[in-house]
């Protein structure tokens, strides 16, 4: 591979990273993530029903809610970097 490709490939791979942003809520309604790829927290929103769980419920809903977002973000970045490189990644299908 050319440098030129390879620094194209690796900018490319930067500004994935950069937009991909991936969405999670609970099945409530209570709880609201958007994670970006390596678990950033981007926005989480907590609606009048957060308010009325104890302590422990909210804080073992976010937990939950944060958890699928990020895996989201990361398989988007996954796919991104496959489509962006031309090959199949570990887990992400192929032969």
């Amino acid at each position: 591979m050319e440098g030129s490709d390879f620094n194209n490939q690796a900018a490319r791979m930067r500004e994935a990273a950069a937009d991909v942003r991936a969405e999670a809520q609970s099945d409530d309604l209570a709880v609201k993530v958007i994670a970006s790829p390596g678990g950033g927290i981007v926005d989480m929103e907590l609606s009048h029903r957060a308010f009325q769980m104890s302590g422990r419920e909210l804080g073992s809903t976010m937990v939950e809610v944060i958890g699928r977002a990020r895996i989201e973000a990361d398989q988007q970045l996954s796919a991104e970097v496959q489509r962006i490189m031309g090959v199949d990644l570990p887990g992400q299908g192929g032969a």
